[in-house]
């Protein structure tokens, strides 16, 4: 039994949560449900979090994490929840990829490094 730690700004941390939760919960149909699933990843710690949405439109490609990038309807978004959520992951010294799921919809996997005690 493992214990899930990370080093971190736990106010930033909460953020990219709270925005991949958010785009989530978006993009899934009313009354669909979120998949949020957490593991360690050799010396990392993986999130994985999922949406039962139409998926990403493969033209983005990582361009879905550069500043005001947005697929949803003007004066819906604006563009920097996963701009802001990558410079975070990246600056703590992880990383997030975006991915279409097989039988539709988005993931976002976020990995961090894992809290290694001396």
């Amino acid at each position: 039994d493992q214990d899930l730690v990370v080093l971190g700004d736990a106010s930033d941390l909460r953020q990219v949560l709270f925005n991949l939760f958010k785009n989530a919960l978006d993009e899934s149909p009313y009354g669909s449900q979120i998949e949020v699933a957490m593991r360690i990843a050799e010396d990392q710690v993986q999130v994985t979090v999922a949406d039962q949405g139409k998926g990403i439109d493969p033209s983005l490609g990582d361009r879905i994490f550069e500043p005001f990038v947005t697929t949803k309807e003007p004066g819906q978004g604006t563009g920097l929840g996963l701009a802001i959520s990558h410079r975070i992951v990246t600056d703590h010294g992880g990383s997030l990829r975006a991915e279409n799921r097989e039988g539709g919809g988005a993931q976002f996997v976020l990995l961090l490094p894992k809290f290694r005690e001396s």
